[in-house]
């Protein structure tokens, strides 16, 4: 049986039942069907206890006396009067106080732990000191520039806006700025009195700094080591083409299936989109991506123009995700891939973009003609 967690007094008294019936399944001295009759064991309540949240485990490790002969029935009886005594006006007022309380205080604590990882220390000579200060500047890539607090007036004024759409108005003066104390580097920072103190992606990227890990972070181009040079005439698997699309070898996928027929008619395009498009259909149905189809269901095209003055094929499938049962999207979280880029052992990360990877994926054929469309008179899906 699975030990599952349980939160609530009607979850406890349901993986009670579960218990018991697992006593009926694999005990020979159990001689009911029923689980409610079944005699509820010290070794049952210690079991029920242990999966249960630990503010119920004072009251409920003194509701079961070892001597007693209760069945499960009798301790489901004694739980639900514990709930209602619990879960009262009052006490349900002062459960929920507790538990906001306790949230709170540990998203503060996580917080300032986050909060004290992205802290470095940084030492700063600014205009009119000769000394250099110490401050404890927080790490933030994505602040266009580097804000130190200070009394000193500079003759460059400059509004900073913050992400909740308000500003303030600071100066802009030149700085010496260390991280080591030991290479100085004239930069210009935003200063005032009330400037928060933040090293911005302006600073870190004149160099790198060290994370309170002991990692190097380096911005933009950084000098790389060369080991094992080796020139190749070709490039193995890869295709000359840039349109080209690579079709996986995996299981064709199944997506839901639309629970009614949709059928719109293609749009109007403008005319600097036929070509193009056309010529891509073309290609994406040499290249197996696509093919002629006869299909119920239509989708008109929907062309966008990218920044190069590209187009982008692209086909509007609003009003078919409608009547389609939804697919949950696998989100991955871009801290956890942090920390295991940071467990591996490599020196030099790398990203590649993969090109029209989106078509590269096959699909069942039960579920390709609910997304058809029709181009100059033809039908593809």
């Amino acid at each position: 049986m699975q030990q599952t967690q349980w939160k609530t007094i009607e979850q406890g008294i349901q993986r009670l039942r579960e218990i018991a019936v697992a006593e009926i399944v694999f005990s020979e001295d159990i001689n009911t069907r029923n689980p409610d009759l079944v005699p509820c064991t010290p070794v049952m309540w210690r079991k029920l206890v242990r999966l249960g949240p630990q503010e119920y485990s004072s009251a409920l490790a003194i509701m079961k006396q070892d001597e007693t002969e209760e069945t499960v029935l009798d301790m489901t009886k004694k739980l639900r009067t514990y709930a209602d005594a619990v879960h009262g006006p009052t006490h349900a007022r002062i459960a929920a106080l507790e538990t906001q309380v306790r949230g709170l205080a540990d998203k503060m604590e996580e917080n300032h732990k986050e909060l004290k990882q992205d802290i470095l220390q940084i030492s700063a000579v600014q205009p009119g000191t000769s000394e250099p200060q110490k401050y404890e500047a927080l790490v933030d890539t994505g602040a266009q520039c580097t804000l130190l607090p200070s009394r000193h007036v500079g003759e460059e004024s400059v509004s900073i806006a913050g992400v909740t759409g308000g500003s303030q108005d600071f100066t802009l003066v030149e700085a010496n700025v260390s991280l080591t104390r030991n290479e100085w580097k004239r930069h210009p920072i935003v200063t005032g009195p009330e400037a928060p103190c933040i090293l911005g992606i302006d600073f870190l990227r004149n160099g790198y700094f060290k994370d309170p890990k002991g990692f190097k972070w380096a911005f933009e181009i950084a000098a790389v080591e060369t080991e094992g040079v080796k020139q190749l005439n070709t490039l193995p698997g890869l295709s000359e083409n840039p349109s080209a699309v690579g079709l996986l070898r995996v299981e064709e996928q199944q997506v839901p299936i639309a629970t009614s027929i949709v059928h719109h008619r293609q749009y109007r395009t403008t005319r600097d989109a036929v070509i193009p498009i056309h010529k891509m259909i073309r290609e994406l149905e040499s290249q197996g991506v696509v093919s002629k189809t006869h299909s119920p269901f239509n989708s008109p095209i929907w062309p966008v123009r990218k920044s190069d003055g590209e187009w982008r094929l692209t086909v509007d499938y609003r009003a078919l995700n409608e009547v389609t049962p939804p697919l949950s999207a696998a989100v991955p979280d871009m801290l956890e891939l942090q920390y295991e880029l940071e467990s591996k052992a490599a020196k030099w990360y790398a990203t590649i973009d993969i090109a029209n990877a989106f078509f590269s994926i096959p699909l069942a054929a039960e579920c390709r003609p609910q997304f058809a469309f029709t181009w100059r008179g033809v039908q593809y899906t």
